[in-house]
């Protein structure tokens, strides 16, 4: 650790005391507030020009939103905001001070985790993400060094400032984008596209593979390799890394892998199915798509999206490694050029939609799309809708599952917001068995006994009418769908 150089307070409370990490465009310190005498977490991020008001006001709004969650998975969000300092403006975020190993800790030490463990810290952090996705914010940079085991709870940090991080940034090839980073980002932040929660779906699910065999999927010293990697290459399997692994558990990270984020399953369910439960099916549409389908090729910056084959089976488009890669190093550089202008952009791009079609077209020049499977993805690159907040919305799925994951997810995240200790403890006693017993008969009677428990708690003063609405409404909510 460093000591500092003579600076003046933080927003004119945060005296930094020692620095603990330092990134591409920020550091972290811990830090003294010299107004409530108490120690804190304090990261900074460096803010270029280019990282307008729109941007900073984002950032706000995504830490106000995060302040307003109280989970166990997820740090305490104390306050945030730009700073003027003495080498430039700087946005800085302030969280709870946490003891206890990182995940980064826990891989480097080269100790080899128990399957249990890595699911027991895989279900925390994805019921944190569940939470957070509820309140319609996506984290972008889940990876070993934004998980800390404190107190043996997996809790998830930097929530709010991973895409600040990412805006103040002005390319993917630049120093900026750490191999660390890259490591564990997902198929669309490669291309540089929006993303949504399931992007940081495909980040644990990255890093559970990580806790289970020592090292992420994908191996390089160079973050465009990986980033093309996450792009083109079938992730391994669990199954091949562990002798010990569970089919179950095999099958759920091989969905969290997927390159189609319309393949991966929700946090919430994530959660779930690492506590024990069964994974739901894959919605027919893209059952269909991943039954028999090549990784289909786009050279276009804004049009670049792969569809895996269904399972980490060699490729057979007749690469052997090579062939195109020089089409793939052509669009990656292509992402960096745009990828600023992207993050900058309103969050309004659809998602492609997959359609059969029994045509191969070949190209005579490096833009030209070449299409070698059964499948044509057709990118609609025109906003349908306008997106109804600044933060990036859950991806909409007609799937009956997804919306009761969402309503899962919802009810925790209003009981986790509990602000009376007594009450949350009851209302999550009873939460958590009947949200794992959604399919037995007596689902239904269970959750009435939290609409029951929450009418009594009110009448006692234990929950205010705002909470006791949402644990209610929710409830009832996923009652509907069941």
């Amino acid at each position: 650790m460093s000591q500092p150089p003579d600076v003046d307070l933080v927003a004119g409370r945060y005296r930094l005391e020692d620095r603990v990490g330092v990134g591409a465009m920020g550091e972290v310190w811990r830090a003294r507030d010299v107004t409530l005498q108490r120690d804190v977490a304090l990261k900074r991020v460096r803010l270029d020009s280019h990282v307008d008001a729109a941007t900073r006001a984002r950032f706000q709004r995504e830490a106000v939103a995060m302040a307003g969650l109280s989970h166990p998975n997820v740090v305490s969000v104390y306050d945030a905001g730009t700073d003027e300092a003495g080498d430039g403006r700087t946005a800085y975020l302030v969280m709870e001070l946490l003891d206890g190993p990182s995940c980064a800790d826990l891989i480097a030490s080269g100790r080899s985790l128990s399957l249990g463990e890595v699911e027991r810290i895989g279900a925390g952090v994805a019921r944190g993400l569940a939470a957070a996705h509820a309140t319609g914010v996506v984290h972008r940079d889940i990876k070993p060094g934004n998980v800390v085991v404190s107190r043996g709870v997996p809790t998830i940090v930097d929530f709010g400032i991973a895409r600040l991080e990412q805006e103040a940034t002005t390319t993917l090839t630049a120093p900026q984008t750490t191999i660390g980073t890259a490591a564990y980002m997902s198929p669309e932040q490669a291309m540089g596209r929006p993303v949504g929660p399931a992007s940081d779906v495909y980040s644990l699910g990255a890093l559970l593979i990580a806790l289970a065999s020592g090292s992420p999927p994908f191996g390089s010293s160079n973050a465009l390799a990986l980033m093309r990697a996450h792009i083109d290459d079938p992730p391994p399997s669990l199954g091949n890394l562990r002798d010990d692994a569970p089919p179950r558990l095999v099958a759920l990270l091989d969905r969290m892998l997927a390159k189609d984020p319309a393949r991966r399953p929700t946090a919430a369910e994530v959660a779930r199915v690492l506590e024990g439960g069964e994974l739901s099916p894959e919605p027919e549409e893209t059952q269909a798509v991943a039954a028999g389908a090549v990784p289909t090729r786009v050279t276009s910056a804004t049009e670049r999206y792969t569809v895996p084959p269904a399972s980490p089976a060699p490729e057979t488009d007749g690469r052997g490694g090579r062939g195109l890669w020089w089409v793939v190093a052509a669009a990656l550089l292509a992402v960096a050029g745009v990828f600023a202008w992207q993050l900058l952009s309103p969050d309004d791009t659809t998602e492609p939609t997959p359609t059969a079609t029994q045509t191969v077209t070949t190209g005579a020049s490096p833009t030209t799309s070449v299409v070698t499977s059964t499948v044509t993805v057709t990118p609609t690159l025109e906003p349908t809708t306008e997106p109804a907040t600044p933060t990036d919305a859950p991806p909409e799925t007609p799937d009956g599952q997804a919306a009761l994951d969402e309503a899962v997810a919802s009810v925790g995240a209003a009981i986790a917001a509990v602000a009376d200790e007594d009450a949350r403890a009851e209302l999550d006693q009873l939460w958590q068995p009947a949200s794992n017993g959604l399919q037995s008969p007596n689902a239904a009677a269970q959750l009435d006994e939290i609409v029951t428990a929450a009418d009594r708690l009110l009448d006692e003063g234990s929950l205010t009418e705002s909470e006791h609405t949402s644990v209610v409404d929710g409830v009832e909510g996923v009652i509907a769908l069941l």
